[in-house]
């Protein structure tokens, strides 16, 4: 019986020791040898710390007043036999409510429910190292913004974006390589419109123009593909083109969480800062490899909404990586801030979000016209041919006066 001295003794001693081993278990350094703790809901890490040391001052508290409690469990359940139903009803009542809300939520197709698909993933495809990348030597006419206008995309050989098919990079000539999101790549543009295209085809820039920008990519995943193409070109110099949107992407490893409606080729890589190093901690992953569990969705999308907003540290790290990284092959590099019109020195705004940068960067909200916000492509929220020629000549007087392109 529960009340005997023996069962008081097991009870009392079973409980604090429970809560100890559940402390040990949730002690980051202990968990996270099993499972990651940094993933696309956030970094885990603090909040197990304080679930470890709420475990362990519980077992304290337990053990210290184990007479009472085993006092308490003896009243309440005369027999072992009542606690051990109780014990067996509880679990089941607790498996019963998960299994129902998974089935529930599955049968909705609850957070999850594909609504459409963007369209650059229609010209894209699973990649294992970038999340996705560009379908080589696709040729293909899109619509955008509110009055449809046809625009052709046409990719070479490696999935990047070209001026015609058929256009071929030539690997020995002095190139440019501009790297990041749907901004670099010209979104709802023809080629000859967008920054890129209008450096390109200066006879004055002196340099090969390569599109290395990839709609919906982070820093991270611009990071890695320019690992991937900056060796194939005689590479000069590096134009990354950030924008503060990029800060919730690198956080991220599963666009769902952003566009719960969209469907996604997969999740995109996702990197984190663990004792000073950046390293990846979760690579991409095709959805049907994924453990399909819908109620961890929920709470993963809860969190992306609800939680705490993504730090720059993770950014900054990224963005000093890819510095690091182009330097270290004897190549400049430019950072582009893609910001609205504002009043602030341009050193001094990238100072506050990349310290050491210094006069690589192109602050474009730094004497840009007042209307600028508003060039956008008619019914769209990318910028229109005006803010693409307005970039061409702010990147190439940074260039010019780096000495990184020709004088005119």
């Amino acid at each position: 019986m529960i009340a005997s001295s023996e069962g008081r003794s097991l009870f009392a001693t079973l409980l604090p020791a429970s809560l100890l081993v559940l402390a040990i278990l949730l002690w980051p350094q202990v968990l996270g040898s099993f499972v990651p703790l940094v993933w696309q809901i956030g970094n885990l890490a603090p909040y197990c710390l304080v679930l470890s040391v709420a475990c362990l001052a519980a077992a304290l508290v337990a053990w210290l007043r184990r007479n009472r409690i085993a006092a308490l469990a003896a009243r309440t359940f005369p027999t072992g036999r009542h606690l051990l139903y109780a014990a067996a009803a509880l679990l089941l009542s607790v498996l019963v409510v998960l299994g129902a809300g998974e089935a529930i939520l599955r049968w909705t197709s609850y957070p999850f429910r594909t609504g459409w698909t963007p369209m650059e993933y229609r010209i894209s495809r699973f990649d294992p190292v970038l999340g996705w990348s560009y379908v080589p030597r696709l040729v293909i006419t899109q619509r955008f913004g509110s009055a449809g206008r046809p625009v052709q995309i046409a990719f070479d050989d490696q999935g990047i974006r070209i001026a015609a098919p058929g256009v071929r990079f030539d690997p020995t000539r002095p190139s440019a390589l501009f790297a990041g999101c749907s901004y670099t790549f010209g979104h709802g543009l023809p080629y000859e419109e967008t920054f890129v295209g209008r450096l390109g085809a200066d006879p004055a820039f002196g340099l090969q123009a390569v599109n290395l920008g990839v709609q919906g990519y982070g820093t991270d995943q611009a990071l890695l593909r320019l690992k991937e193409e900056l060796p194939r070109f005689n590479t000069k110099v590096v134009v990354y083109t950030f924008l503060l949107d990029h800060v919730m992407r690198n956080d991220n490893a599963d666009r769902r969480f952003i566009f719960p409606k969209a469907r996604f080729p997969g999740t995109k890589p996702r990197f984190a800062v663990k004792e000073g190093r950046l390293i990846e901690v979760s690579p991409p992953r095709r959805y049907e490899d994924l453990v399909d569990c819908h109620l961890c969705d929920v709470v993963g999308l809860f969190w992306a909404k609800s939680g705490p907003p993504p730090s720059l540290e993770l950014t900054r790290a990224l963005v000093k990586a890819m510095k690091e990284y182009v330097e270290s092959q004897g190549v400049a590099f430019v950072l582009v801030l893609w910001t609205n019109p504002h009043r602030l020195d341009s050193s001094q705004l990238a100072e506050s979000l990349f310290p050491g940068l210094g006069a690589t960067v192109v602050d474009l909200g730094s004497g840009a016209p007042p209307d600028f916000p508003q060039w956008m492509i008619p019914g769209e929220t990318h910028p229109d041919a005006r803010a693409h020629a307005y970039a061409a000549r702010r990147i190439e007087e940074k260039l010019r006066e780096l000495r990184l392109v020709p004088a005119s």
